[in-house]
Formats: structure tokens, C-alpha cells, sequence
């Protein structure tokens, strides 16, 4: 990881989150997706400079790398998100701003994880070719439910 990465922003409002995404990640430097996890400080909204990137993500993650994921936002939770620090993650990739399944499924991770350990967490952004755009969890679950739906058809369809 870069060790020159500029001070962080103030991110005040979903705008300027997503903004802070773009100052910090835009463009995706090499072709291998990641995670980026920071801490928003809850109380100045200031990214801080606690960053983390997993890199060289596999294309689709596996219960060990929710798990691995699980233990890094536990440690984080308990360490520095205490009461006012929230935790903020983009994955970042080449390509368009719409994800792609393999995208939902990080985010659903993502989301998943920060659950499990009661983690803070900011709506994940994906950061591609065009920018940094916001993939809430309602998002998340609309394209699973769709996937589910079109998954059972094709079903039915085959065993007829």
C-alpha cells in the first residue's frame, strides 16, 4: 500500500463520502479486485487514516474469506470503532459503475460481516473506471431476490 495516500477528507454527507472514495482510489490501478476498509471518525465525519486494503480478491468469496473478513472487523470494532467510529469499505475493480453479480456478492459479504460483529458500517461503495458509486444494502437484497427469482424459473422451466 501506497504510504503517501493524502490526507484524508471530510465526508459530511453521502456526497462527500462517495468523493472521498474517488480522492483516494480513482482509478483502479491494477486488475485484480479489492477491499478497502477506513474508519469515519462519527463525530468530524473525517476518513482517518486508519486504511486497509485486502487485495487480490477471488472471484467469489468463500465462508473463510467472510470469516477472515468477520476477524478483521471484530479486531477493528474493538479496537478503534468504539461508540462514535464507523467503518466505511469500497471494493474497488475495473469496469463500469453497475455491479455485476460477483460485485453483489463482496457486498453482501461486506454487509454480512459487519453484522456479525456489530461494526458501524457506512453504505459500501463500489469504485471502478467511473467513479465511486454507493451500493446500499436494500440494493444488495433487490438484485439477490431478482437472482433467486430467475434461479427458481429456470428450474421450473427445466423440469418441465
Amino acid at each position: 500500500m501506497d504510504t503517501t495516500t493524502p490526507t484524508p477528507p471530510t465526508a459530511r454527507t453521502a456526497r462527500e463520502l462517495r468523493a472521498g472514495w474517488e480522492e483516494l482510489l480513482d482509478p483502479p490501478d491494477h486488475d485484480r479486485p479489492s477491499l478497502w476498509i477506513l474508519v469515519v471518525d462519527g463525530e468530524t465525519r473525517r476518513l482517518t487514516s486508519l486504511l486497509h486494503e485486502v487485495a487480490d480478491l477471488p472471484a467469489t468469496p468463500t465462508p473463510g474469506d467472510a470469516a477472515q473478513l468477520e476477524r478483521f472487523l471484530a479486531q477493528l470494532a474493538a479496537a478503534v470503532l468504539r461508540d462514535r467510529h464507523r467503518v466505511a469499505v469500497a471494493l474497488r475493480r475495473r469496469g463500469g459503475p453497475l455491479p455485476d453479480a460477483t460485485d453483489l456478492r463482496w457486498i453482501e459479504t461486506v454487509y454480512e460481516a459487519c453484522d456479525a460483529v456489530d461494526a458501524p458500517c457506512e453504505t459500501v461503495h463500489l469504485v471502478g473506471d467511473a467513479g465511486a458509486f454507493p451500493v446500499t444494502r436494500a440494493e444488495v437484497r433487490a438484485a439477490r431476490a431478482a437472482q433467486r427469482g430467475r434461479d427458481a424459473r429456470s428450474s421450473s422451466t427445466t423440469a418441465s
